[in-house]
């Protein structure tokens, strides 16, 4: 465990999340059952700005066309801070996104960037990333609800629309301490 002066340091967490037209989906395994009906949402949460990013991304790790590490090369260089540390748990998928995007911060002129990682399927230990899918999640419900009342249609979450309804939910959601 890497220790750091969090007055300082600011840490920008991540992990993954799933969503489908029949609601939340906790695992994995629930993912992969919803079939066409499902997304993967990848969700970024900076501990000293509370500021949440979401991003509905095709895959967990590093994609073709490398949009979830740009995402999160992007999120964390919008932060504006030249010296950061981005969390991540040990699952081997997000690992890669973490050292890509490492890698690609460092590249980019951000003067120093540490890493942190949490037990792997450990939620508690890395707490601002899951408030951060907490938030996202019931905001991306919330705005999908009155979307769908007001048209008076169900919207799937593979629909364009919905990658939009992620970034769009999150920009919206601020949390407290």
């Amino acid at each position: 465990r890497v220790v750091r002066d969090q007055s300082t340091t600011p840490t920008v967490s991540f992990d993954y999340a799933f969503s489908s037209d029949n609601g939340d989906i906790e695992t994995q395994e629930a993912y992969e059952a919803a079939g066409e009906s499902g997304v993967k949402l990848l969700v970024v949460r900076d501990d000293k700005s509370k500021a949440i990013f979401g991003h509905i991304v095709p895959k967990k790790g590093i994609d073709d066309k490398s949009f979830a590490v740009d995402s999160l090369v992007e999120d964390a260089k919008w932060l504006g801070y030249s010296k950061l540390t981005l969390k991540s748990d040990n699952a081997p998928a997000i690992v890669k996104l973490l050292s890509e995007a490492l890698r690609e911060l460092r590249v980019n002129g951000v003067s120093q960037v540490l890493e942190e990682h949490s037990p792997e399927y450990d939620p508690q230990a890395n707490g601002s990333a899951e408030v951060g899918v907490k938030l996202l999640k019931g905001q991306m419900r919330t705005l999908k609800s009155n979307l769908e009342n007001e048209i008076g249609q169900r919207r799937p979450v593979r629909q364009q629309l919905m990658a939009w309804l992620a970034t769009h939910a999150a920009a919206q959601t601020t949390s407290g301490p």
